[in-house]
């Protein structure tokens, strides 16, 4: 139970990136890579969560 709860706070994470209209998915086992790209398809949706120069 202990690894369900990092795996889905390591979700909430990296939705906190994105669209709050849209599920955010990770891959199991949430390896650093699969964080990576979870990260990334949520700031791809929210484009405007990035940061500006």
């Amino acid at each position: 139970m202990l690894a369900i709860s990092v795996r889905e706070a390591l979700r909430a994470a990296c939705a906190a990136f994105g669209s709050p209209d849209q599920p955010t998915l990770l891959a199991s086992p949430a390896t650093p890579e699969a964080v990576y790209w979870a990260l990334t398809r949520a700031r791809q949706l929210h484009p405007e969560a990035l940061p500006h120069d």
